[in-house]
């Protein structure tokens, strides 16, 4: 075999067709990968907004930079007015034994926004 001139045999698994199926050219692969790029280049909404006051810290900040002038993009009438969650105060915390609690604050006086998702 040292002098023949007989063509190497392919090793079974070894063309691009076996590995990846049929090649389709770079259209298919392209078109996403552009509708992708374009999505997170363009995106319009704004970040999430997911509690009371931005986050569990309750800072009230955001990283954006608003675009002026301002204007409102909706707006909610409730039926109802804001009512506390409970009636009354709490009468005792007993996981820290702290029993005639005195009622310090009413956080319900007003409805919060939270928006996630856009």
């Amino acid at each position: 075999m040292a002098g023949s001139s007989e063509p190497t045999p392919m090793i079974h698994g070894s063309t691009p067709e076996h590995l990846f199926g049929p090649v389709i050219g770079w259209r298919p692969v392209v078109w996403p990968l552009l509708s992708v790029l374009a999505a997170l280049v363009f995106q319009t909404a704004g970040a999430d907004w997911p509690t009371y006051r931005a986050d569990y810290a309750r800072s009230g900040a955001t990283t954006e930079q608003p675009t002026l002038p301002l204007a409102p993009a909706w707006t909610f009438q409730s039926p109802h007015l804001p009512q506390p969650a409970w009636s009354g105060e709490a009468k005792a915390d007993l996981y820290s034994k702290v029993f005639d609690l005195r009622h310090r604050q009413t956080f319900d006086k007003a409805f919060h926004v939270a928006i996630a998702g856009g």
